[in-house]
């Protein structure tokens, strides 16, 4: 199945080249600032965008080379998905409580792989439990960390996020990700649990669900016409890397090396959000999916999502793209990425609704031009 869009066909044998260089599409009427939809609600301090339209259709992709296609995208339920990526101080919340039981992971808490780059392993207490220093300047950037660290967090937030030096063990060991299978053979494969429990609350979003938060808008072509865009801000056209006091859309193909301080703090571009009011898919950092990566299960490679800074001009050329997501992927133990969480609809706790739906919740008629292909 292809999704036409304006004058552009998604579909077999349209070429990486075409969809990057070629003239942007008009831009349609949808986007954060049309999507009658949206509802907000806060979890423990985080705060959740619910991603509707169920059973929305897959955007195909016929990336160049030996790659199949891919149709990503598609997702037949309801979720929510945090509007932002975790920050240093919301994910030393986390470490904290869970500091007692880290050296029983085998993980040292000095290690990238639990910590983050802007959070310092300082010592260990009188009672031997790891400290962490977290400097004022870092508290509000997006954190890095391991995929087992994150599915972690995912397992505290699924018991209800409790804090304090007495937190039991499984409260990080159970719930979305059973961690009993985080274990790495002597040949390099890995046991890592492939999807999150049927009963989780929260957990890290898959493939499909991140570009579907990012790309899909339901009234792409007008009320009710959904579509994808082609970059994460309701936008066919490249976002302009930048400061935003300057004019710029992402931090994304700006050099850390030569700017330090970045990335910038989570939320520092406002105005480009996906049309579920969603920030921050560009720049900052990678993100990690629950999705594995095909062919490649045994070794449990995870896709990553989304950009970072990156001074590459190929890069630069098509890293915020719909397409671009596809063959991104790193092994669970590597520090490479942050994240979002996913959460389970309805909400674990009582919804509160930020922005009410207007009217009655109706099964909405599809104008999607389709051909099969």
């Amino acid at each position: 199945m292809c999704i036409r869009q304006s004058q552009l066909v998604m579909c077999a044998g349209v070429s990486l080249a075409l969809l990057f260089t070629g003239p942007a599409l008009a831009q349609g009427s949808g986007g954060v600032h049309n999507n009658q939809h949206l509802r907000f609600t806060q979890q423990h301090g985080l705060t959740f965008s619910e991603i509707g339209d169920p059973g929305n259709p897959g955007f195909l992709f016929d990336p160049p080379g030996p790659s199949p296609e891919r149709v990503i995208g598609s997702v037949d339920y309801r979720y929510g998905i945090t509007t932002r990526e975790v920050t240093h101080a919301e994910y030393l919340v986390f470490l904290n409580a869970f500091a007692p039981h880290i050296d029983a992971t085998g993980v040292s808490p000095n290690s990238s792989q639990a910590s983050t780059k802007g959070i310092s392993f300082v010592g260990r207490d009188g009672n031997g439990v790891p400290s962490f220093l977290l400097p004022a300047a870092n508290a509000n950037k997006p954190a890095e960390m391991g995929w087992r660290f994150a599915a972690r967090f995912a397992n505290w937030m699924h018991h209800g996020a409790p804090t304090g030096s007495d937190v039991p063990a499984w409260v990080f060991e159970t719930g979305a990700y059973n961690t009993s299978t985080f274990i790495t053979n002597p040949d390099g494969s890995r046991n890592d649990q492939a999807s999150r429990s049927v009963d989780a609350r929260f957990w890290i979003p898959t493939q499909d669900e991140w570009n579907k938060a990012a790309f899909w808008d339901p009234n792409h072509s007008g009320d009710d016409e959904g579509g994808y865009w082609m970059y994460p801000n309701a936008s066919d056209e490249r976002l302009t890397p930048g400061f935003p006091d300057e004019g710029g859309q992402t931090n994304f193909g700006m050099d850390q090396q030569t700017l330090p301080g970045l990335p910038e703090e989570v939320g520092s571009y406002p105005n480009e959000q996906s049309p579920w009011g969603l920030v921050d898919l560009s720049g900052g950092v990678q993100e990690w999916t629950e999705s594995l990566l095909a062919g490649a299960e045994v070794n449990r490679y995870r896709h990553v999502a989304g950009t970072e800074m990156h001074r590459t001009e190929t890069l630069l050329l098509y890293g915020d793209h719909i397409g671009w997501n596809i063959n991104q992927f790193s092994w669970p133990e590597s520090p490479i990425a942050g994240f979002r969480l996913a959460m389970a609809i309805p909400s674990p706790g009582a919804f509160l609704w930020l922005t009410f739906l207007s009217g009655p919740l109706m099964k909405r008629k599809r104008r999607l031009s389709l051909r099969t292909g």
